[in-house]
């Protein structure tokens, strides 16, 4: 891969991908000289021309007051700010490139090539910017000539393409993380590990696609707020840690996978080891999570088993009425909300094949449950420390 050679900082908006350009995390930014080899990069708020900070969305501006902060003059170039609860990544590659001649170092290239995103060269003309969608693994953020972020920093923009990659935002969460763990090492290698222990379809999938499904899930705000430690929304940590084992339980009945991919968020600490009873404090949340999930499920079944006998628009009102009656919703756990009657409506009448299928599906969810001792679990998933 090889850029065209500019070592002078020159900006160009109409290469910058539109998705980075709508959001409103801007800012200017000028040089300054501090007595080191090399200048800082300090950015400010476009709109008053004070400092900006990268946790402050109030000293941030949109692209386009960026763009003309700068062209008025007194600030060096614009940049991007990476927020807290955002989904983009940002890839630093310091001195692997030559100005005149564009040529990359080959470990740059490498990298470069397995993002596969958007990226740019750097204002000094050395370096390159990579931008993409994602979300970073706790832990490590700067390796030698290489750094990782996605919140809290801004990055430099020159709108400066790199000749041979995407000119689109693309989503690299799988591979952030595989790159994350070949630099930083320690936990984030788990991660790649595929689970193949489980005769269940829903729990072969890998770590990664399990983390791709809470990625793109209705509730994805709350699992990335949970894989962050953000729980500014829970009376507590502990709550937390069910609500985050939780959503993981809804794609995967696998405790060992859970407790792996617990252990990657910014919510696992030292507690999650500790002997509680006759598990591990983790491995009790993990049977409560996973409990609850499928005490649901099997609810959900029952509601819909119902259905399937109620057919035609009179066995449809049928429905209705029993569902709303205090003798169902009891029978129901009272957890019959408003999408579960409207999933049942959408099945009801739809014959006796559905029917045994529910039937069937309840049963073997109720065989689960009742397989589900903490001993057992303890025993299959490895949990007991």
């Amino acid at each position: 891969m090889q850029s065209d050679t500019n070592s002078d900082y020159f900006f160009i908006d109409d290469n910058l991908p539109s998705e980075l350009r709508a959001r409103p995390q801007w800012v200017a930014w000028r040089y300054q000289d501090h007595g080191k080899s090399k200048r800082d990069k300090v950015p400010y708020n476009p709109r008053g021309g004070q400092r900006a900070k990268s946790n402050d969305p109030r000293t941030w501006a949109f692209f386009a007051e960026a763009v003309a902060a700068y062209q008025r003059g007194g600030f060096d170039g614009v940049g991007f700010v990476f927020a807290e609860g955002g989904d983009l990544v940002g890839i630093d590659l310091d001195k692997c490139r030559d100005p005149q001649t564009g040529k990359l170092e080959p470990w740059a290239g490498e990298i470069i090539e397995r993002i596969d995103s958007y990226t740019e060269v750097s204002p000094s003309g050395t370096g390159v910017h990579i931008l993409t969608r994602g979300i970073l693994p706790p832990g490590g953020r700067k390796r030698g000539a290489v750094e990782m972020y996605d919140v809290s920093r801004f990055f430099t923009v020159t709108g400066e393409h790199f000749g041979g990659t995407p000119s689109t935002l693309e989503e690299r969460t799988a591979t952030l993380a595989a790159l994350h763990a070949e630099l930083f090492g320690a936990r984030s290698d788990e991660l790649v590990e595929c689970n193949t222990d489980s005769d269940d379809s829903a729990s072969i999938r890998s770590d990664f696609e399990i983390f791709a499904l809470g990625r793109r899930a209705k509730n994805n705000a709350k699992f990335l707020n949970l894989w962050r430690r953000r729980t500014a929304n829970y009376p507590s940590r502990s709550e937390a840690d069910l609500a985050f084992c939780s959503i993981l339980a809804h794609f995967t009945e696998d405790p060992q996978q859970i407790d792996r991919i617990f252990r990657q968020s910014a919510l696992y600490r030292s507690k999650w080891d500790e002997q509680h009873g006759s598990g591990t404090y983790g491995h009790r949340t993990i049977r409560k999570a996973l409990t609850n999930t499928i005490q649901a499920k099997i609810r959900k079944l029952r509601i819909l088993a119902l259905a399937t006998h109620c057919g035609g628009r009179a066995g449809k009102m049928q429905l209705v009425v029993l569902l709303a009656t205090k003798t169902t919703t009891g029978w129901v756990r009272g957890e019959a909300d408003l999408g579960q009657v409207a999933e049942a409506l959408g099945v009801a009448g739809t014959g006796t094949k559905q029917h045994e299928k529910h039937v069937e599906e309840r049963k073997n969810y109720k065989q689960r449950l009742k397989a589900m001792r903490l001993t057992e679990v303890s025993k299959v998933a490895g949990l007991q420390r």
